[in-house]
């Protein structure tokens, strides 16, 4: 059986509007030169991480709005490696208004698909403030400003998504860690296969969530090519 847990506070869409503002303002301090090159972390482009982003959380959207059993819902979204960063910080925002505006529209238990769970309104709230932070991390993680969120959001999303992290080392990094993306001191690395808890933390049964062997991730998130 899990232990007692901490103490937590909800995530909110304030906190998702949060992640977002702190997105934007990373956006656009990209240089254009670095859009299409690859971060050291990534095997994809900077472009292609936050086209990534969008995607996903408007698939968050469209599963909660319909509470799929089972699948993302299609939808057409035009982009252009033209596009200059203002377009690709307006697309992240439409995206994340939409998802705010489907859980404020949902009962609070409504449940949807999702490769990490059925998820409930504050889940899915959780795994887009995951989504943007860590990718906009992946994005800046070679520029010089790089990225971060505040510590209080952090704590947020690792107790809502990573209940198993420990809650004596510092969110940023703990959340990098639970993610992939880090090393705690005294902690086995999550590396690739690591798994938000999507389900209400009371359906949690105390493990480590990974993916299984061989397991991958349905395309949620990943749209067809570029038009251009």
């Amino acid at each position: 059986m899990p232990s007692e847990r901490p103490i937590r506070h909800p995530v909110t869409a304030e906190d998702l509007g949060l992640c977002c503002e702190n997105a934007r303002t990373a956006i656009l301090e990209v240089p254009d030169d670095a859009w299409d090159s690859y971060p050291s972390n990534s095997e994809w482009d900077r472009r292609k991480i936050l086209r990534h982003v969008t995607w996903a959380i408007l698939g968050y959207a469209s599963l909660l709005a319909t509470k799929e059993d089972y699948g993302p819902i299609d939808f057409l979204l035009l982009e252009s490696r033209r596009d200059p960063a203002i377009y690709t910080a307006n697309r992240l925002s439409i995206s994340v208004e939409l998802l705010i505006a489907v859980t404020r529209g949902n009962e609070p238990t409504s449940r949807a698909w999702h490769p990490h769970g059925t998820g409930d309104a504050e889940g899915f709230l959780a795994l887009a403030c995951s989504e943007i932070s860590m990718h906009l991390y992946d994005v800046m993680v070679d520029l010089p400003d790089g990225f971060r969120i505040p510590d209080d959001v952090a704590s947020k999303i690792v107790k809502r998504l990573y209940p198993w992290s420990p809650t004596d080392t510092e969110p940023w990094e703990t959340l990098k860690w639970a993610t992939g993306r880090a090393e705690l001191a005294g902690k086995e690395p999550a590396g690739g296969d690591w798994r938000a808890f999507l389900s209400p933390l009371e359906e949690w049964d105390g493990q480590i969530w990974k993916r299984p062997p061989g397991y991958r991730l349905p395309d949620i998130g990943h749209p067809p090519l570029f038009q251009d």
